[in-house]
C-alpha cells in the first residue's frame, strides 16, 4: 500500500484565478475533466526539483460539455472557457451548447509531489497554500494505488472528490 502525502483545496472562482496567476494555463486537459499544471517548489525547505501535481478534479459523473455542428468544443476550451466567465463574475458558465454551474466543472484541487517525492503531508500543503495565496481545505496521505483501482474496477464510475474528502476524514 502506497500512501502519497497530498493538500485538498475546494473549488471556487478565486481558486481558478489563483491557479491561473501562479501558474498560468494547465500543461495538460484531459478528456474526464482534469486539468493539471506541474510546477517546480521554489522553497528553501523542498528537495532539489521537487515538482508538485496541482490536479482539478471534476464531479462525478462529469461529461464534457457538448458544442454545436457550427462550434465544436473540445476538452482543450475547458479551462479558457471557464477562466473567462468566473473571471468576469458569471456564475452559469455558457460552455458549447450546455450551461453549467462551476461545481459542474470541477469541485476539488488535489496537490501531490508528482513524481513519488518523499516529503510530509504539511510540506506539501504549506507550499501549495504559498504558492495560491489561501488556505488548503485539508491534508494528509492517501493510497492513490487503491482508488485509482477502485475507480477503474466501477467503470470510471467513482467520485473520485468525495473518495479524496472520505480518505483525508473530510
Amino acid at each position: 500500500m502506497s500512501h502519497t502525502p497530498v493538500a485538498i483545496f475546494d473549488v471556487d472562482a478565486a481558486l481558478l484565478l489563483a491557479l491561473e496567476g501562479a501558474f498560468g494555463p494547465p500543461i495538460d486537459s484531459y478528456l474526464m475533466g482534469w486539468q493539471v499544471w506541474l510546477v517546480e517548489v521554489d522553497a528553501d525547505d523542498a528537495p532539489s526539483e521537487l515538482e508538485l501535481e496541482y490536479r482539478l478534479h471534476p464531479p462525478a459523473g462529469f461529461t464534457q460539455p457538448v458544442g454545436t455542428a457550427e462550434e465544436p468544443f473540445s476538452h482543450h476550451d475547458l479551462w479558457d472557457e471557464v477562466l473567462v466567465q468566473v473571471g468576469e463574475g458569471r456564475t452559469s458558465l455558457e460552455l458549447g451548447s450546455e450551461t453549467r454551474t462551476l461545481d459542474g466543472v470541477w469541485t476539488l484541487l488535489e496537490v501531490y509531489p508528482a513524481f513519488g517525492d518523499e516529503v510530509t503531508p504539511a510540506q506539501v500543503r504549506a507550499w501549495a497554500e504559498s504558492a495560491l495565496g489561501r488556505p488548503a481545505t485539508a491534508s494528509g496521505e492517501v493510497d492513490h494505488d487503491r482508488l485509482g483501482g477502485e475507480w477503474k474496477r466501477r467503470g470510471h464510475a467513482l467520485d473520485l472528490p468525495a473518495a479524496l474528502r472520505a480518505e483525508l476524514g473530510g
